[in-house]
C-alpha cells in the first residue's frame, strides 16, 4: 500500500514532489502525539486538504482505491 496526494480538481493546482512528501510525512507521522486520537488527526487531516483540492489516497499494486 503507497499513499499519493491526488488532485480532486482539474483545476487545482498541482504540488511539487518537496512539498506533496512533506505533507504525507505529516499525516503518516505527526508532530505531536495523539495517543488513541491517531486516526482522528488522519481523518481531519485529509478533510483539510479536501478543501484545498487534494485527497489523501492509497495505491494498491498500481490500482488506487477508488
Amino acid at each position: 500500500m503507497t499513499l499519493y496526494i491526488k488532485r480532486l480538481w482539474s483545476d487545482t493546482p498541482p504540488l511539487r514532489p518537496q512539498q506533496a512528501n512533506q505533507l504525507l510525512d505529516l499525516y503518516e507521522r505527526p508532530i505531536a502525539t495523539f495517543k488513541d486520537a491517531g486516526r482522528a488527526y488522519q481523518i481531519g487531516f485529509n478533510t483539510a486538504l479536501t478543501c484545498l483540492g487534494y485527497l489523501i489516497a492509497t495505491k494498491h499494486g498500481g490500482n488506487d482505491d477508488e
